[in-house]
């Protein structure tokens, strides 16, 4: 890396490195690389003051923050500018970092990407300098430091760059004709990476010309599944233009002349490096980019277990236990049993000079603990502890101490007294807790990604078990596993490990018994591991009311967050127990929108409810019910004002839960809870189009017994029987939806509930018109607007919706025109989306009814967009496909089509029909848009919408309305 005028050098491609004039800068405290970390990635940009701050002090800053920063900053210069160049500038309001006087190391990327791609170069210059590039990477960017402001951003920058390197090294050995060799690599890609395009693009074409069309076409099956289905994702025109090229077998995709002799590929025909230069990196090197590290390579110091397997997942994590050994002397990894610890420990500590690796597993007496050290220091142990701490005085060492949880208060008092005899001793242990010693830094493991990392692992342990190919070419089923284990390690290794004897297929079936399958023969004869055992010991291990509080989270699906929690315990200490919990590996902890959620892992689930009494359970999950049924009382009443978004993301999140509780109330016979759960989801099953599982629960929850004169439940009653209603609405059924209209009404009125009331009345007034009783339908319809003056204002709004829906059916265009700007008012005042964007829906009928088709399609469009917004599915796409109506009677009918075309995808996909829930209309929207075009074209621009994705729907949506940018 060539100097500057001022001989600073920047590393940030794995942890934070500073080199002035080619020594190590020791920025080591904390605040210090937080600072200079978000000044680097701003990319010579002005950061502000308050940025810095809130980086620095994200909860509460202290009383002269300011200061603090200043002083901060003022010693950064000293380290890293001592001539006073300007290399950390003050601006009005913030500083800045100017890059023109420092090197930085992640320019190399960029640099890569230009030089690698097609140009004057060869292949072979090309590959050198993509490998070269990948070369310098030690690891995650900025590692070890938060992900806030500039770095968080800098960071996803630098990883999606580094992944386009890499696969812009696989496209050019393709094209050089080394086909064999990148087929290992990509396959390994597009299973850590399932949602990027370009190495499913490079699989495809790889092995098209490995000569197989068919397995080319299955991998483009694949990745559409795996982005439509589990991502919700539209392949891009790229994949479906490959896939048609394959069909077609266009000469195009055949290897032309390759101009990388055999001879300048000989070093290039492999994967992409595994490992940096140690030279490069200095004594705290990490894993490989890809978490492949060294795999079954000899360790850097004889001291230390030769691992049998490769290092899967954990480059970050390396990276930042990296970090950490460089600015402490003792760092403890703390986790459950099989979490990882010991095999990140010993991958970490390959990369120092003079580490010694001791096992503490077999010491049970404490008396043990210096000669177990001593002894793989290579120091006799008949001089006792005064003997080791004489032999390690001194020395640049570092001590892995593995398995300390069995002792974890005689080994922190040995491990300060032999910390205290040099300053150049580390000692990194591994524990299930930490071991409370001053000074002590902890990283606590968390699983390895289900989706990636964890798939990785079991797909390498498989294939060494001897897994049949098929079984590991499924993703879908692959990835099941992987969840349902939650990327445990331990877990995951001993699944694969069945492979032996199982097909992939049944060890997915056999998971279902729980903890049977993940053990072995050794471990059943008390030699080897089981993931039982390992577990188990943390939880024995717990407090009495800790026990008792893991025992009770186990009833969460998907997680939950600190009332939650407080509400199933039913007890104070609740934050002491999750750190407990935390401490002992038993939970994980993520970042939430509202703050930090706690997740058990899905073996301790399945554990704590195996070992919980019926009692215990039983509580937790009646507490967890009638949580749940707060949670739903709370969300009910704000989605459909200024908050419903916020409220409509909230119940998604905690969707699992709320199946879960609503299950646990019908199955108990708790008619009210039940009944008021059924009753708060309806709008929510409405908006988000899950019109079967809606019904299901109303079938079960209407069956329930009720008592004429409980007034509460009739409540209830009322709101249960109207989301069934709806429901019903959407799907069609007009008969069902006038009976439970009329019986929503009645229990409304009857409990004394005008929201409900109005809101039947209203909609059994639209549907009698439609259904022909128009008589009944003007009767209804005064006695909802009467009931609505008891109700919320917004109710209002809804009313008049319906009035217009009323005198459009009856001819009165101008007064149902009026009647709706009075409605969408109202909606717009009170911030009810939905009724805003309906009445546009609705408005855009009336429009060209009254041959206005320009004033139809604004009115449709700008629905479609305001659904669209909260999230609707269902009323978006109604809105969409009047819209495609409305197109094609301006004229623009090719357009209409596609637009139809994508609706019907992606109504097909959440299981609704806007042409079976609007069957009044929808007839002249799809005559609309047939009549315009020629059979030919129909088919051709309806398959063209089919296929577009959201970003392209979005498009054109813009151009049909002209506002493209409003639109964005």
């Amino acid at each position: 890396m060539a100097h500057t005028a001022t001989g600073v050098e920047f590393r940030v491609l794995g942890a934070l490195e500073a080199h002035l004039d080619g020594t190590p800068a020791r920025v080591t405290a904390a605040l210090q690389r937080e600072v200079l970390a978000q000044l680097l990635a701003a990319q010579g940009r002005w950061v502000s003051d308050e940025l810095l701050v809130d980086c620095l002090w994200p909860e509460h800053p202290p009383e002269g923050a300011m200061d603090n920063l200043r002083a901060l900053v003022s010693r950064l210069r000293a380290l890293l500018d001592p001539g006073k160049r300007g290399l950390i500038a003050r601006e009005p309001g913030g500083y800045r970092l100017s890059r023109e006087l420092a090197v930085v190391d992640d320019a190399v990327l960029e640099e890569a990407l230009e030089g690698g791609s097609a140009g004057p170069r060869s292949a072979a210059q090309r590959i050198d300098l993509l490998e070269r590039a990948l070369a310098t990477w030690r690891g995650e960017p900025y590692a070890g430091l938060s992900d806030r402001g500039h770095v968080a951003v800098e960071r996803a920058r630098l990883l999606a760059l580094r992944e386009e390197v890499r696969l812009q090294r696989l496209a050019v050995l393709l094209d050089a004709g080394r086909t064999s060799s990148v087929l290992p690599e990509l396959e390994r890609l597009t299973v850590e990476a399932p949602t990027h395009e370009r190495a499913w693009e490079l699989l495809a074409l790889a092995r098209y010309r490995a000569g197989d069309q068919v397995e080319a076409l299955a991998t483009l099956r694949r990745a559409r599944a795996l982005l439509l289905d589990d991502h919700g994702l539209d392949p891009g025109p790229r994949l479906r233009r490959l896939e048609a090229d394959i069909l077609a077998q266009d000469p195009a995709l055949d290897l032309t002349a390759p101009d990388l002799p055999a001879s300048d590929v000989t070093a290039s025909d492999r994967p992409a490096p595994d490992r940096p230069d140690a030279s490069s990196v200095g004594a705290h090197a990490v894993s490989s980019p890809d978490g492949t590290g060294g795999g079954a390579g000899a360790p850097a110091s004889p001291a230390l277990p030769r691992p049998l397997t490769s290092f899967v997942g954990r480059d970050g994590e390396a990276a930042e236990l990296a970090s950490l050994l460089a600015d402490h002397q003792l760092v403890t990894v703390a986790g459950v049993g099989g979490i990882g610890k010991t095999r990140l420990a010993i991958e970490v500590a390959s990369r120092h000079g003079d580490a010694y690796f001791v096992d503490l597993a077999a010491v049970r007496e404490a008396d043990r603990l210096a000669d177990a050290v001593a002894e793989a220091l290579g120091v006799l142990p008949t001089g006792g502890e005064a003997g080791l701490l004489a032999a390690v005085g001194g020395r640049d060492l570092l001590l892995v101490l593995d398995n300390c949880e069995h002792l974890v208060g005689e080994v922190a008092a040995l491990v300060q007294r032999v910390l205290g005899a040099g300053a150049g001793l580390r000692a990194l242990a591994t524990s299930r807790v930490p071991l409370g010693v001053e000074g002590e830094r902890v990283l606590n493991l968390a699983p390895l990604e289900a989706g990636s990392a964890g798939v990785d692992l079991f797909l390498q342990r498989a294939g060494t078990a001897g897994a049949e190919t098929s079984g590991l070419r499924d993703a879908a089923l692959v990835e099941r596993i992987c969840r349902g284990l939650d990327g445990v390690p331990l877990a995951l290794e001993l699944a694969a490990a069945q492979c032996r004897v199982l097909s992939v297929h049944q060890v997915a079936d056999e998971l279902d018994e729980g903890f049977e399958l993940l053990t072995t023969p050794a471990a059943e004869r008390g030699e080897g591991r089981s993931l039982e055992t390992v577990m188990t010991w943390s939880v024995e291990r717990l407090r009495p009311d800790a026990r008792l509080a893991f025992e009770q989270f186990s009833v969460f699906e998907g997680g939950f967050d600190l009332a939650a929690a407080r509400a199933v315990h039913g007890r104070g200490g609740v934050v002491h127990l999750l750190v407990e919990l935390l401490d002992a590996g038993l939970i994980v902890v993520t970042d939430h929108r509202e703050g930090r959620r706690y997740r058990l892992l899905e073996p301790l689930r399945a554990l704590a409810r195996r070992t919980a009494s019926e009692e215990v359970l039983r509580g937790a999950r009646d507490a967890h019910a009638r949580w749940v049924a707060d949670l739903v009382t709370a969300a009910s009443g704000e989605l459909r004002g200024q908050h419903a978004a916020a409220w409509f993301e909230r119940l998604d999140t905690d969707l699992p839960n709320v199946r879960a509780g609503l299950r646990h109330l019908v199955d108990t016979g708790a008619c009210d809870l039940a009944r008021a759960v059924a009753g708060g989801m309806g709008w929510f099953w409405y908006r988000r189009g899950q019109v079967a599982e809606g019904l299901a629960r109303y079938a079960e929850v209407l069956a329930m017994p009720v008592a004429e004169d409980d007034v509460e439940a009739r409540w209830d009653l009322g709101r249960c029987q109207i989301g069934a209603g709806m429901l019903h609405y959407l799907s069609g059924d007009v008969p069902e939806l006038l009976a439970l209209g009329t019986a929503a009404a009645a229990s409304a009125t009857a409990a004394g509930d005008a929201q409900t009331a109005a809101l039947s009345t209203a909609y059994l007034s639209y549907f009698r018109a439609y259904s022909g009783d128009l008589a009944g339908s003007r009767e209804a319809g005064a006695q909802a607007r009467s009931l609505a003056g008891s109700a919320p204002d917004w109710v209002l709004a809804e009313v008049l919706m319906v009035e217009g829906q009323l005198l459009r059916a009856i001819g009165d265009h101008e007064g149902a025109a009026d009647t709706l700007q009075r409605a969408t008012a109202i909606a717009d005042q009170h911030h009810h989306g939905w009724a805003v964007g309906s009445t546009l829906w609705i408005a855009a009928k009336v429009a060209w009814d009254r041959g206005r088709p320009e004033e139809a399609l604004e009115h449709a469009t700008r629905a479609a967009v305001r659904q669209r917004s909260d999230g609707d599915v269902t009323s978006w796409l109604v809105s969409l496909h009047v819209a495609a109506g409305c197109a094609a009677a301006c004229g623009r009918a090719a357009e209409g089509a596609r637009l139809l075309g994508a609706v019907r995808a992606r109504a097909a996909q959440v299981g609704f029909s806007p042409e079976v829930m609007d069957p009044l209309d929808s007839p002249r929207t799809v005559s609309a848009v047939r009549d315009g075009l020629s059979p030919d074209e129909l088919e051709r621009e309806t398959a063209a919408g089919a296929a577009l994705g959201d970003r392209e729907l979005q498009d054109l949506l813009g151009s049909l309305a002209g506002e493209t940018a409003a639109l964005s």
